[in-house]
Parts: structure tokens; sequence; C-alpha cells
């Protein structure tokens, strides 16, 4: 134990020792490397101040000493320079007469001279004031140094006698330590964990809990709403707890399939929601009864709930009818719709219903294709307020698409405008804004649970011009209550068939004032409240291009360049194939891929003539092959459509053709005309050879005109190749019943040699 303790002893002098001399030499070392960097900085800044001032003057605080002494002493002029002031004895004794001279006080006072002669010499010498800092920073450099290496050895002669007198007791603290240390962690980690989980579990039951209430609210409003759709379509419904209601009675081709199971889905139904509904059905079947389901959904279906329709239909023999929601709140506005609503969807629905024979607008989510991304373009345009100009074919699919449009659209206040009925009234502004008033006061009212004062409607034959005013302040007024009631702004004006309104070169002064104050009406409150955005749809774009009218003293037209035009477009092969395969799944009918091209390409991607065309083959093939459509067996009824179609027929005739007719667009009807006689051209047709051949009946800006039209309503196909285009038909339909009205001479007229 002595010897031990001689060991840390020895180690401790030695250590102090080395600290020691440590300290001597490498403090010495550091501060004289510190007074080195101190005497490089001093002269450096003794160079600048020469350079800065070549004559240094005396210290300014020797100089002031200096004065000091020579005013008090009156003893010589200072600043000349052959007058030195010197402080002498006897000046003194003069101007102190009281002092007594003696030699002692004259030895006294000399060496007090002496020393303060001594101290301004030095200060003079200087240039500037700086004291001394070398020792200063020397000093304070080696204490610092000392106690920090005193500090270190102290600290690890401790360490030292701990490691070797108690080393157990020394690892055992480290590691007892370092145990707890270790365990409140694990321990706080595992506690925040739990919290964590708790919470999070918590959130997630609050979180269900708030949905499942909102959610049964939701189902019990649509309930209500479902109940009072079926007994206004003339069914009698039983509540069926969480899974929905049950129709009891019903007239009409449901009778039969009575009592029918109705599932309700809030968002977009999933295919568990068909299974749901068959096993329903399956606990209400009688004996020998086909089974049949009704499923009201809000969002469109998704590719798997089609699957598993198609699938209970097909498997099962089960009849599901499917039916949206937007749907039957737009029938509810109305007195006598609901039952033609369900009548609608029960026929297309119901065994031997063909799917694709649908000659009206589609309003039936579950059977409109394509357009997708289109839909999402114009839904996004009208929340901005961009006014829309929807522009194609007839039969291409715009009415639809304003359908869709509007059921995207629900949560703002909607009025679909047919103009067909207003072709021939002088004054029609006076009915338009009645129509839109009253639409948005039903909208209203199917929302608020408190009395709402009719808006004031105008006579029929007072002229728009006399209306605006008024008509602008009731509906602010209006569209204030809707905002209350929980509509989202701004409201949607779709103007279907809009060039029945549109006034021509024949019509009466009144007409084209009319269609000025109701259009320049509608867009003030578009631009100047942004609470409406405006939509129109017609086959051609004059409502927008047509800056003034024909008749005289009428101002231009107020909306002339405000629509954004969107031409609907042919759909491409994919999405034809799609549709194709989709709708005659639900019927349990397919085609080969060949059968599906040439449906493609003989409509030109038109979805009505695909449809059509669709149609006739289920009619004509299906039924002797199972439901397995192949091309070869098609063939023939592809190759000549118009002996076994009178509806193709009469779309060539009367909603292409005739349509260009009356507006007399005859460069369009020479460019068909020449196209059709020269389809077997492979390249088709440039646009100099079209030129070329019309040079004498069109100038070449009507031939411009006419293409650009033909091609963005899809009739013709323009290709790029080398320095110029080349133009071809795009409906083989068209051109096939083209031909069949010329007669042959014709035919050779208009061909190209």
């Amino acid at each position: 134990m002595f010897k031990s303790k001689l060991t840390f002893f020895r180690w401790l002098v030695f250590s102090v020792i080395g600290l020691v001399a440590l300290w001597m030499i490498g403090g010495n070392l550091l501060a004289s490397l510190l007074e080195k960097e101190i005497d490089r900085e001093i002269a450096q800044k003794v160079k600048e101040l020469e350079e800065q001032y070549p004559d240094p003057e005396p210290n300014d605080s020797a100089l002031k000493l200096e004065a000091i002494f020579l005013k008090e002493f009156g003893m010589g002029e200072i600043g000349k320079a052959n007058v030195q002031g010197v402080l002498k004895f006897e000046n003194y004794m003069g101007y102190h007469p009281d002092f007594k001279e003696s030699q002692e006080s004259k030895d006294e006072f000399e060496n007090i001279r002496e020393s303060l002669d001594r101290y301004i010499n030095s200060q003079i010498s200087k240039p500037d004031d700086k004291s001394e800092i070398r020792s200063h920073y020397a000093r304070n450099f080696r204490r610092v140094v000392f106690l920090i290496l005193s500090s270190i050895v102290l600290a690890g002669g401790v360490l030292f006698w701990y490691l070797q007198y108690r080393p157990n007791l020394f690892l055992r603290r480290i590691i007892i330590t370092f145990q707890n240390k270790f365990v409140d962690i694990v321990i706080n980690l595992i506690f925040q964990q739990l919290d964590r989980e708790a919470t999070d579990r918590l959130k997630v039951e609050v979180r269900n809990l708030a949905f499942q209430q909102l959610a049964q609210e939701a189902t019990d409003r649509l309930k209500v709403e479902v109940q009072k759709f079926l007994q206004k379509a003339g069914a009698t419904t039983s509540d069926n707890g969480k899974h929905g209601l049950q129709i009891t009675s019903a007239a009409g081709k449901l009778k039969s399939y009575i009592p029918i199971p109705v599932s309700l889905a809030i968002e977009q139904p999933d295919a568990q929601d068909v299974v749901d509904l068959v096993q329903q059905a399956t606990k209400m079947k009688k004996s020998n009864q086909q089974q049949a389901g009704i499923i009201f959904y809000r969002e469109p279906p998704d590719i798997l709930f089609r699957l598993r329709m198609a699938e209970v239909r097909l498997r099962d023999r089960f009849i599901l009818i499917p039916i949206p929601l937007t749907a039957v709140e737009k029938s509810l506005q109305e007195e006598k719709e609901s039952s033609g609503l369900l009548a609608d969807y029960t026929e297309r629905y119901l065994p031997g219903a063909d799917l694709f024979d649908d000659r009206n607008a589609i309003g039936d989510t579950l059977t409109f294709f394509g357009r997708g991304e289109l839909l999402q373009r114009l839904e996004e345009n009208l929340r901005r307020g961009q006014g829309i100009g929807i522009f194609g074919l007839r039969k291409s699919g715009k009415t639809s698409l304003l359908l869709q449009l509007g059921f995207a659209m629900r949560e703002n206040p909607l009025v679909h405008i047919d103009l067909q009925t207003y072709g021939s009234k002088p004054h029609y502004g006076a009915e338009l804004f009645n129509q839109i008033l009253s639409k948005l006061f039903q909208l209203i009212e199917s929302r608020s649970a408190k009395m709402v004062s009719h808006p004031k409607l105008f006579d029929s034959d007072r002229p728009a011009a006399h209306l605006t005013t008024e008509f602008t302040q009731q509906l602010q007024n209006l569209t204030q209550q809707l905002t209350e009631v929980g509509y989202q702004l701004p409201i949607l004006i779709f103007l279907d068939e809009i060039d029945r309104i549109i006034p021509t070169e024949t019509d009466a002064k009144e007409r084209a004032e009319e269609c000025n104050a109701f259009f320049g009406a509608l867009r003030a409150v578009s631009q100047e409240k942004r609470s409406l955005s405006l939509l129109v749809a017609d086959v051609h774009p004059d409502i927008n291009r047509i800056n003034q009218w024909k008749q005289p003293n009428v101002p231009t037209n107020p909306v002339f360049n405000f629509f954004k035009e969107i031409f609907v477009v042919p759909f491409s092969a994919d999405e034809t194939t799609r549709m194709l395969t989709d709708i005659g799944n639900l019927m349990g009918i397919t085609f080969d891929e060949e059968t599906q091209s040439e449906i493609h390409i003989r409509s030109g991607g038109h979805p009505f003539v695909s449809r059509q065309l669709a149609s006739l083959l289920c009619k004509k093939v299906a039924k002797e092959n199972e439901s397995n459509i192949q091309f070869a067996d098609a063939q023939r009824y592809l190759s000549k459509p118009f002996t076994y179609s009178g509806v193709l027929k009469d779309y060539c005739g009367q909603n292409i053709w005739s349509d260009i007719e009356k507006r007399e667009f005859q460069s369009a009807m020479a460019i068909i005309r020449l196209l059709a006689c020269n389809e077997k051209l492979e390249s088709g047709i440039p646009s100099s050879g079209i030129l070329k051949k019309l040079q004498n009946q069109f100038t070449e800006s009507e031939c411009l005109d006419a293409l650009l039209w033909l091609e963005s309503v899809g009739l013709i196909l323009q290709q790029e190749s080398g320095e110029e285009d080349e133009y071809q038909i795009k409906l083989p339909l068209l051109s096939q019943w083209l031909r069949m009205q010329m007669k042959p001479q014709e035919v050779q007229e208009w061909q190209i040699s």
C-alpha cells in the first residue's frame, strides 16, 4: 500500500515539474511570439502614420503638460523654434515670493524638475499616446496557460489516483450512471411511444366517429331525397337499416322484380357495394324470381365497379340499375321528371337493352366515355370565370359534355337552357331572364328551411334593353342568398343551341338589339361582379366571331371574342376501344380487335357513329355468334352500313350535310366533295391541289376558312408532308354517303387526274 502511494506521489512530483517546465518554456515561447506579432503590428501602424503625417508633431499630452508649466511659471513662449521652455528655480522663486530659499529646497526642487523633464521628454519622443501593452499581453497569456495546464495536471492526478486505488468503484459508478441514463432514456421512449400510440388511436377513433356521424347524416339526407324521388316516380319504399331502402311496390317494368333493395353510395361506389346489393337481393328473393337492385351514387364508378357489375349481370343474371344522385336532385326540382328518369334508367339496364343505341344526350355517367381531360379543363376555366364556347358537329357529344360538367360542378348553382324554342321570337330576353331567376330561386328554395321571396318576373313582350338593370339587381340578391345556403360561386349558365338566337341577315333590327341586351347584361355580371360564368354551345362559333351584325344602326356584339373556343374532337383509337369494351361487357358482348379497329376507322372516332355501328353489329351478328363478334362476320355490315341502318344514313344526311347546306357554306361543301371523290388517294390532296381545283369558285381565304372549320370538327384530317399540308376525309361514312348522292359523271368531274 505504501509502495503504491509512493508511486503516486512520485508521478505527482514529476507532473508538477513537467508542468512548471512547460509553463516556463512554452509560456515564454508563446509570449515571445506574441510580442513579435505586436511589434510587427506597431511598426506597421507607425509606418502608416508616418505616411499619413510626414512631419509628426510632439505628443499632444506632453505639449499640454509643457504648456501648463510655462503658463503656470511664466517661462518663455511656446511655438518658437529658438525658444526652449526650461523650468528654473529662480523663475519659480520669482513667481512665488512667499517661497523661502534654501539649499535643501533647491535640491528637492531640482530633483522634481529633472524627473518631470525626463517624463516629458520620453512622452514627446512618442508619435502618439499608446501605452506599452506587450508586457501586459505576455503576463495575461502566461497566467492563462498556467491555469489551464494546472487544471489538467490536477484533474489527471485525481483520475490517476481514482483508477489506481478505487478502480472498481470508479467503473461501477460509470456503469451505474450509464445504466441509469440508458434505462431512463428507454423508459421515456417507451412511454412516449405508448402516449403517441394512444394519442394516435384516440385521434383515429375520434376521426372515425366523426366520419361515421357525418356519413350517417349524409346517408339519412340521401335517404330522404331518394324516398321522395321514388315516391314521385310511383314507387313505395321502406327503410332497410344501414343497407339503405327497399322498394315494396312499383309501377311499370320494375313491378315484376319487387321487392328491390336500394343502396346509397354517398361517394364513389366500389365493387363491394355490388356484392352487398346482390346479398340483400338474395335474402329478399322470392321463388323463381329474377333479382334486381338499384344503387344511387354520387361520384362516377371506377373500373372495378364496372367489372363487378358486368360479372353479376352475366354470371348471376342480376339486374343492377345505377342512377346518379345528381340526376335525382335535378329531377326533384321538376314535378314530372322523376317518373321519366326512373323509367329511362330501368329501360337502359333491363335485360336485352341495347346500351350502344343511345340517341339522346348521355346523362348516365356509367356509359359516358372519354373527355375526362376536357371536363377537367372546362371545370378549371369556369371556376375562374372564363367564358367558354363549345363547338362541334351535331351528335358530337356537346350536350352530353354539358350534362357531365353540371354533375361535376354540382356545388355551383347551374342554369342549363336549351334555346331551340326561342328561334322565332322577336323578344326572347325577358323569358330568358325569367328562366334564370326562377331556376336560381328553385335552388335556394330546395336548400333553405325558411320562406324565400320569389323574384319579380318580367312581362315576356318587354324588350330586354329595358330590363337589364333590374335583372342585374335581382341576380345580385339571389347570388347572396345562394352563398348563404351553401352554394359556391360562380353561378353557371349553360346556353345550348346558341345559333337559335343569333341574329341573321334577314332578321329585324329588334332581334339584334335583343341579342345585344341579353348578352351584354350577362357579360357585365361576369366581368364586373365575378359571380357568373357563361358557357355557350353550338356547331359554329359565330357568336364569338361576328363583331358587327348585319342590321343597320345596331351596336357591336358585346360578346365578340369573349368566349374561349373549344371544339369537341373525335375519340382516339384507345378511347373508342374502351367505350366498345366497357359497354359490351355490360351487355355481355365482346368484339375482336380487328372489329374494334374497323369501327374506329369507319366512324372517324365520332362516338355517336361508333355506337351506332356497334349497335348494328349487336343486332345482326351477336345473337348468331353467342355474343362474340368477329371481324369476318362483321365486315359485310361495316362495309355497307347504310343498307342496314337508317339512323346512320340520316345522321350523315341530316345532321352533317343539311346543316352545312342550310348555312350555305359552299366552300366547305366543295372541299368535302373533292376529298370524297378522291378518297382512294393514299396520301391525300395537298393544299395547293385543293386551291387550284377550286380557284374559279372561291377565294383562297374562303377555302382556308372552310379547311379550318372542317378540321376543327373532325370531318377532315390534316397531315404535314414536306413543304405543304395534305388533307383526307376523316369520316369515311360521310364520303360513302356523299358519293351515293352523286351520279358517276359528277364523281368523275370532282376527281383529280
